[in-house]
């Protein structure tokens, strides 16, 4: 989303609206591109005569070469490029006879060589398909005996020709095309080499997005593969209806296998040589495609997106920033590490470098916490586990990468199967959501959004961090994202973990628990000043469960100790988090109940409170008391993890009974004591807005964000949610999100690009007023809604900023309008019509002649006054 700034979408790049690419420069007399003369020849009827023909083609090229040097030589990184160039320039010179007698004589070099055209490389790969399996079918229709192998291939081969058809049916139903732009099936021992592409020519398309697999993965495997490649192209239309992308399922490197892969996937020897080839085969497309536009330009938009032991690869590839003129992002998902790349910034592509990591898949949990403790050893060699692995874990917010939502619903949590089964999520990333109407999954939403270059609307996911191992033990990384509610509002589905899942520190936040009544303000939930809370919840429980218990002692000034709650009961407490009270009650059953106790954060000063929660038919919901009666309430208690500092808890079975009781040792209590006297006095209430916050920066300054910023947009999100006024609300966001650098009295708008570029660069440049929201803010006033209510909430904000600056009378505001891809302020909303900027055009055009500015090129400037 952009937060007061441009969606870096498709429109960013030179030609993303434009009509189909016209003809090269060199399009010959009859209207017909060179590079396509021979696409309507016929094949001739004397291959020897075919054949001759191809010979003497190949020795028109310069320098001439042996058929097979045609072919894309893989990792060639010091002849790739030139001789995707040759091939290029070489085959337009060729006449229609001479580029279909190639294709017939030598299929497997024409398709599997770079700088040919993708028509001719797929209409020599389906030939060289059909040849390779029609031997084999017709030794076996005559009779002969087919060896295991030979039996295996035929198997195959039937099965890829089944997926390109129905591939090819799906494509053209979407008005696009299927095209190979690799074939090898000995390639790599016999695993094979498969790179097939979906939507426009990849030649002509806008952008180009990679997919690079992991684990398992063969030319056999190319159904899955080009599904998920297919199911990416539909999600970047859904973004972008009128976008002239592909997406490419690059089986394209030797992954780990069978038996020996298990060893092999631990290790990166396979993702080192796996990324010499991405990048290989990148660069030497990019040089092709340069050399078929023919105008000097210089292709770099591809998206590249590495799921499981392929993120590693990835990593091998751009590692260095050998990507950084050949790609514009990069995106790992499921990852077990990073390999080579020891922060994001390491891939030269700034902030374009996402992370998809979902809390439930277990290989994400593989990647290192930190690199702090390396030492001399290599990043590709270190882990979580034992200190072995495949380096950091992208999701750690020490990667500095930005991590995109990728959570999914529970019926898609499955180990095995073969239509349900996604090995705990980990094959889930690019799935549509079945269960309710064919949505897309969090990630697959967000792949969208990245393919279309809309950059700076994907969903933000917050990033996994480290606590200290000597208070929290083994179990260390804090995982925010794990049971938070799904994006999807429609799916009904339950979140929590099932058994095979990872194993994560505490997580919980504070988000609103299912049920919790929005209409009502927060403060109605939260405990009261109440000392008597221990002996509540005794009698609550006591009804409820039919058992005569009583607390001996009575509320001092600071409340009843923790201490004397348990012992009443004879349950032994210890430490816990809301997850694992939820976990726990459900383990135990229908009736099974949770006896709290919370010290409040912010220090001993800040007292406790004793609740209870209790599993109401498979459901956990806190009882807390609302007025003279508890109520249910859900879970977590609205108030969140992050306000309370410990929690004891003690459990009962549904007759009132301690799970675990009471013994005579001396340490037994130690939970209960660290949590202290309870007494229902509840956290310290939310500040008042920052008065002292002016956001004045001197030029040059970092830019710093309002205090209370995020705390007034959280109140926004549940006015606006709860369908409460909001006006008010919306002016002070909009003032904690306006900064004002130097005293130069202009707005500026534009692009946003981080804080080194775009308009706010411009302004801590040259000084100026512009308005961010910060991550944080942003996050709040987006959360829990649907893209069209979050879009509409964001702009309230960013319209109300753009009024109190015409309202106070600022001298111009101006638009910083990128020249490389736009002309005016007019062309951006021309082709990018649903943008943030635009927006902002749009409402300046409207209203700011009521405001007395007139319309000055790419600026409003301020008459006299209004109407003059």
């Amino acid at each position: 989303m952009a937060r007061g700034g441009d969606d870096a979408a498709l429109a960013d790049h030179a030609g993303v609206l434009g009509n189909d690419v016209g003809p090269h420069p060199g399009v010959d007399h009859e209207g017909i591109d060179p590079a396509d003369r021979g696409r309507e020849v016929p094949s001739h009827p004397d291959a020897d005569h075919a054949r001759e023909v191809a010979r003497q083609a190949i020795w028109k090229r310069i320098p001439p070469v042996h058929p097979d040097s045609l072919r894309h030589h893989l990792a060639d990184s010091v002849f790739g490029e030139q001789r995707a160039r040759d091939n290029a320039t070489w085959w337009r010179e060729l006449s229609g006879e001479e580029q279909r007698a190639l294709i017939d004589s030598h299929p497997y070099e024409i398709g599997n060589a770079e700088g040919i055209p993708l028509w001719a490389r797929t209409e020599a790969s389906d030939l060289r398909l059909s040849q390779l399996h029609d031997e084999l079918q017709s030794r076996r229709d005559a009779g002969e005996h087919l060896s295991r192998r030979e039996k295996k291939d035929l198997a195959r081969y039937d099965d890829i020709r089944r997926v390109l058809d129905e591939t090819r049916t799906r494509a053209s139903a979407l008005g696009v095309e299927v095209h190979v732009l690799a074939f090898d099936p000995q390639a790599f021992g016999g695993d094979g080499r498969m790179v097939v592409s979906v939507g426009h020519d990849p030649y002509h398309a806008d952008a180009v997005s990679w997919h690079v697999p992991g684990f398992s993965t063969t030319i056999d495997s190319i159904g899955n593969n080009l599904g998920n490649a297919m199911n990416h192209f539909e999600s970047v239309r859904m973004e972008h209806p009128g976008a002239r992308v592909a997406s490419i399922a690059w089986i394209g490197y030797d992954a780990p296998q069978g038996l020996k892969g298990l060893w092999d996937v631990a290790h990166s020897r396979l993702a080192r040589a796996g990324g010499h080839i991405l990048r290989g085969d990148l660069t030497a497309f990019n040089a092709a495609r340069d050399a078929f536009a023919g105008d000097g330009s210089h292709f770099c938009n591809n998206d590249v997106f590495g799921h499981s032991y392929g993120s590693t690869t990835t990593g091998f590839a751009g590692h260095g920033g050998e990507l950084t003129t050949h790609a514009r992002s990069i995106t790992l998902a499921g990852s077990p590490g990073a390999g080579p790349v020891r922060h994001a910034d390491e891939f030269g592509l700034g902030e374009r470098v996402f992370v998809a990591s979902s809390s439930r898949d277990p290989i994400t949990m593989l990647g290192a916490r930190t690199l702090d403790t390396l030492g001399a050893r290599q990043p590709e060699t270190y882990g979580r586990f034992f200190g072995r692995g495949l380096g950091i874990d992208p999701a750690m917010e020490g990667f500095g990468a930005q991590r995109i939502t990728a959570e999914f619903p529970r019926y898609m949590d499955h180990l095995l199967g073969r239509t349900e089964g996604t090995t705990a999520t980990h094959s889930a990333y690019y799935r549509f959501d079945a269960q309710t109407e064919g949505l897309r999954t969090e990630s697959l939403a967000n792949f969208g959004r990245i393919g279309a270059g809309m950059f700076e609307q994907v969903h933000p996911e917050q990033h996994r961090f480290e606590v200290d191992r000597s208070e929290h033990g083994w179990w260390r990384t804090v995982e925010p994202a794990e049971s938070r509610p799904l994006e999807n509002p429609a799916d009904p589905s339950e979140h929590n973990r099932r058994f095979w899942d990872p194993r994560w520190h505490d997580t919980e936040i504070g988000d609103p628990p299912t049920g919790f009544d929005g209409h009502r303000p927060v403060a109605d939930f939260l405990p009261l000043g109440d000392p008597d809370c221990a002996h509540r919840v005794t009698d609550f429980l006591a009804e409820r469960c039919g058992r005569d218990v009583t607390l001996g002692t009575q509320p001092g000034p600071t409340g009843t100790p923790a201490r004397n709650l348990f012992v009443a009961w004879g349950c032994a407490p210890h430490l816990t988090s809301y997850t694992e009270v939820r976990e726990t009650l459900l383990h135990h059953g229908d009736g099974s109940a949770a006896i709290l106790a919370s010290s409040w954060s912010g220090g001993p000063t800040q007292g406790g409170h004793a609740y209870v929660a209790v599993n109401d038919g498979g459901t956990v919901h806190l009882y807390e008391r609302v007025g003279n009666s508890f109520e249910q309430l859900g879970w977590p208690p609205p108030w969140g993890q992050a306000a309370v500092d410990r929690t004891a808890v003690g459990y009962l079975d549904p007759h009132g009974n301690p799970i675990e009781s009471l013994d005579d040792h001396a340490t037994q209590l130690d939970a209960a004591d660290a949590v202290g006297p309870v007494a229902g006095a509840k956290p310290d209430a939310a500040p008042e807005a920052d008065q002292g916050w002016s956001g004045q920066l001197a030029i040059g300054d970092e830019v710093t964000y309002a205090p209370d910023a995020a705390r007034a947009a959280a109140d926004l999100n549940r006015a606006f949610a709860s369908g409460n006024p909001t006006a008010e609300l919306v002016r002070q966001v909009a003032e904690l999100s306006t900064h004002r650098v130097g005293d130069v009295d202009r707005v500026v708008l534009g692009k946003y690009d981080g804080h080194d570029g775009g308009y706010i660069g411009a302004a801590r440049h040259d000084g100026g007023i512009f308005y961010d929201t910060g991550a944080p803010a942003w996050n709040n006033i987006e959360h829990g809604l649907n893209r069209s209510d979050a879009n509409y909430l964001g702009w309230q904000v960013n319209e109300q900023f753009l009024r109190t600056q015409m309202e106070d009378g600022v001298a111009r505001i101006d638009y910083l309008v990128d020249y490389n891809h736009y002309s005016s302020v007019e062309d951006v909303v021309l082709l990018r019509p649903n943008s943030f900027s635009a927006r902002e055009i749009e409402f300046l055009r409207s209203h700011a002649p009521r405001y007395g500015y007139e319309q000055v090129g790419d600026s409003w400037v301020r008459r006299e006054s209004p109407g003059e």
